[in-house]
This record gives structure tokens, C-alpha cells and sequence, in this order.
């Protein structure tokens, strides 16, 4: 059966109203469309109440819509259409997007400050840059970037067993002295493991292009073996623990968070957080 889909919703509420009104319509439970889906009853709540800053990356999300649609019997191209609309809506709002301003616009102080706007910011810009090189080596000033870090091992915080040496493999390590390849490139043994009644998405790239992304429920695991490095995104980065290289790594973020990591030969990088770092 098709459902007659109600009037497009163009902001996350409506949206919200929407999705729910058809879920009511065929006297459907959230959780027997969890059930069906494997989608969390708490994702499936934020999107009936329009609540987009809990749910994970836009891939993701278009995709769970897509499958709620299915159960639903409706359309998924116009439901996801209709997702993409109040998405753009919830970026508008959030401050994550912004209207472009139109070149013809004018206005009287308006042509002031684009004649002086972008000449106080490259001023602004060049002040900071003389700064940066004058401090030179003088401490604290690392701190002025943000640099990727290396992910604490802690054994003590993740059950997983016996922990195994962190030393790079022996033909790895040789070839690395020898100046042959750099360290950080060679296959990488890699598992994912979430915890029991969580989930968590996973996203991964791998040297030479072979790519994938996937939902991992509770208790699931996934082995791979990949061309490091490899470029990684995990959604609700507390569910999840990695293992690379027989090493167990631990307290990736909280509940809810998209962490952006690196996995190669020499271990498990940070390379930073949040959608929109790719």
C-alpha cells in the first residue's frame, strides 16, 4: 500500500510532524519500526521531534529515512527530498549555513563595508601572521593549531583483553629504517568493536580507494585488513573501541560524537571531531 504523502515539510518540526503523522496513520510503534530498521529508538524520536542536532552524519540520516520510509510504504526519494529541505533548514538556523548575499545588492552604507571589509580582514590576517613568526620557537606556541593527536591507549577503561605489544611489526619497522617506504604505509589489520546494546556508524577510506560505510549494532564486530593509512569516521564515538594492529584503543569521544581518526602502522591518530571535517 502507498500512502497519499502530506504536503512537504521545509524545517526540522515539520518535518518531525510528518514523519509522525504516517507512522500514526499505520498505527505503527517506534519500536517496531526499531525492530524492523535496527535503528535506535533514540534516533527515530529525534527525527519526530525535529530534534536534527542529535542525529548522526547526513549520509547516515538520509539513509535511515530512506528505510523508515520502506516500512512505511511510502515513496523514499520524497521523504528523503523532504529530509533534505528541513536539513537545509536546521544548517540555516544553527548558523551552520548562510544565505549567499546577492552581488547586485546596494545599499548606502552597504558598499562602505564590502569596499573595507575584506581589506580590515587581510590587515587583521597579516598581523597574525607577523606575530606567529616573530614568537618563532618560544613556548606556548604550539598551541596556537590545533594538531592531531595520538590516541591514549587505556587498557584499564576497555574490558577487551590482554593488550599486545605496541611496537611497530618487525618488516615494517626494517623496511622503515631502511628509508624504503615510509612508516606509516602497509597493510592494517583493523577491528571495530561496539558495545552491547549501542550502535555506531563507521566510514572508512583506505590508501588505495577501496571505501565503505556501514551501521554496526550492538555486540557487532567488523575485521578488515586495508592499505594504511586509513582515513576513518565513527558516529557515537563512545559505543565504539578500535583495535589496529593487535593494539586496543579506547575512549574515542562521547555519546553522540563523530570522531575522524587515522589508522596506519604506527597506531591510532585523532585527527579531529564533528559532520562537517572530512
Amino acid at each position: 500500500m502507498i500512502l497519499e504523502a502530506p504536503p512537504p515539510a521545509a524545517n526540522p518540526e515539520a518535518f518531525g510532524q510528518r514523519l509522525q503523522s504516517l507512522r500514526l496513520e499505520l498505527d505503527l510503534s517506534l519500536d517496531e519500526i526499531s525492530l524492523e530498521t535496527k535503528i535506535s529508538k533514540r534516533v527515530l524520536e529525534a527525527f519526530e521531534s525535529g530534534a536534527f542536532q542529535y542525529l548522526p552524519e547526513t549520509v547516515f540520516s538520509r539513509s535511515f529515512v530512506g528505510q523508515v520510509a520502506r516500512v512505511m510504504g511510502c515513496e523514499p526519494e520524497g521523504l528523503v527530498a523532504d529530509f533534505d529541505a528541513a536539513w537545509a533548514s536546521y544548517q540555516l538556523m544553527s548558523g551552520a549555513a548562510r544565505p549567499p548575499v546577492p552581488d547586485d545588492f546596494v545599499g548606502g552604507p552597504t558598499i562602505r563595508w564590502r569596499f573595507w571589509f575584506p581589506i580590515s580582514v587581510c590587515a587583521a590576517i597579516l598581523v597574525v601572521v607577523g606575530i606567529v613568526i616573530l614568537s618563532g620557537s618560544e613556548p606556548g606556541q604550539a598551541g596556537l593549531v590545533e594538531q592531531p593527536r595520538l590516541v591514549v591507549q587505556r587498557p584499564a577503561a576497555t574490558p577487551v583483553g590482554t593488550r599486545l605489544p605496541t611496537s611497530l611489526p618487525v618488516s615494517a619497522a626494517a623496511a622503515a629504517a631502511a628509508g624504503e617506504v615510509p612508516p606509516d604505509i602497509g597493510p592494517v589489520d583493523l577491528k571495530i568493536l561496539v558495545d552491547p546494546n549501542e550502535e555506531c556508524w563507521v566510514r572508512y577510506r583506505d590508501r588505495e580507494g577501496r571505501s565503505e560505510q556501514r551501521l554496526l549494532v550492538g555486540g557487532e564486530s567488523l575485521e578488515l585488513q586495508l592499505e594504511g593509512p586509513v582515513k576513518l569516521t565513527v558516529g557515537n564515538a563512545s559505543a565504539a573501541r578500535l583495535v589496529v594492529g593487535g593494539v586496543l584503543y579506547g575512549d574515542l569521544g562521547v555519546p553522540g560524537q563523530v570522531v575522524h581518526a587515522e589508522a596506519s602502522l604506527q597506531g591510532l591518530t585523532e585527527l579531529g571531531a564533528g559532520p562537517i571535517y572530512d
